[in-house]
């Protein structure tokens, strides 16, 4: 199964390592099932880990060019539409 959602390359590099809890808007749960909201969630830490450390942006694509942003806060990190940003 291939997955929906595709990590894009970050613009910069960082130091944010994306510790604190994660947090998904109710747009985020209403519209990606489980499965989707972790495998985004395991892309983000693994990039982290690869780098350690990474930008506090972190966006992700599907096919139809639909965006989401991971933004780190330090103390929690927020899964997002880019249209709610």
């Amino acid at each position: 199964m291939s997955k929906k959602w595709k990590l894009q390359p970050q613009e910069q590099d960082g130091d944010y390592m994306f510790s604190g809890q994660p947090v998904a808007t109710a747009n985020i749960v209403r519209s990606l099932t489980r499965v989707e909201i972790m495998q985004i969630t395991l892309d983000v830490y693994d990039r982290v880990k690869e780098k350690n450390g990474a930008d506090y942006l972190q966006v992700f694509k599907d096919d139809q060019g639909n965006k989401i942003y991971c933004i780190d806060d330090r103390d929690h990190w927020t899964i997002l539409f880019a249209h709610e940003y």
